[in-house]
């Protein structure tokens, strides 16, 4: 029907323009993970901050997103998701020595990896700063794997401390913890409000859906 809206999940700018080729009516907005930008390089990001600093990793980010937002219609807008790359993921990218967790999807990434490098954090919240000046203001940084209010509450200090207070913040509800949360979340005027089905499904079901002796548990449409 025309009243279901639909937000569309992409990898770069192609998609967008792809999608709006066939049908836009319906597309309110897309989705951009952060490691698509990365993984397009094959340059590992803390590893990119650590050695180029965060002047270069926040051109780097605005150079990612500007195509995908100049390929937006007027109605549009762009969900782009913070970085969040578990453990066993960073082998992906040449020369990662980080180790992988005994079990990555309960492990160190999304928010609760993003504080413990809070000059990354910063570098993303000034790319989107800077791209909003620019006049793309139809861009939005969400925060993935939130379990906790307080998290919200370091990343608004961290958008207060740096003068980012213009960057809208998302935050995905991906953990049972979250939900429970939720209130307090809200109390925080977060932007907008994301489910991630698939990390909250297996969490509720207690099933890894990465270890294949236990996958075929994993079902967003179990009772």
């Amino acid at each position: 029907t025309t009243s279901l809206r639909f937000q569309v999940s992409i990898v770069d700018d192609a998609c967008i323009r792809a999608v709006n080729a066939l049908h836009p009516q319906n597309i309110d907005d897309f989705f951009l993970r952060e490691e698509f930008l990365w993984v397009r390089q094959n340059s590992n990001p803390l590893a990119f901050f650590a050695s180029n600093g965060l002047t270069a990793t926040v051109e780097f980010l605005k150079r990612g997103l500007r195509p995908c937002l100049d390929a937006l219609l007027p109605s549009q807008f762009l969900n782009f998701r913070s970085l969040d790359i578990r453990s066993d993921e960073f082998q992906h990218f040449t020369g990662s020595d980080h180790p992988i967790e005994h079990n990555p999807q309960l492990g160190l990434h999304g928010i609760r990896h993003l504080l413990r490098h809070p000059d990354f954090l910063r570098a993303e919240l000034t790319a989107v700063h800077d791209l909003r000046a620019e006049g793309y203001t139809s861009i939005l940084l969400s925060l993935p794997f939130l379990t906790f209010a307080d998290e919200l509450v370091a990343v608004n200090a961290i958008r207060t401390a740096s003068q980012l207070h213009d960057v809208p913040l998302g935050v995905f509800i991906e953990t049972p913890a979250s939900i429970y949360e939720l209130r307090a979340i809200l109390d925080n005027c977060p932007a907008a409000i994301y489910v991630g089905t698939k990390d909250l499904t297996q969490f509720l079901l207690a099933c890894d859906r990465s270890n294949p002796a236990v996958a075929s548990i994993f079902s967003m449409t179990s009772r």
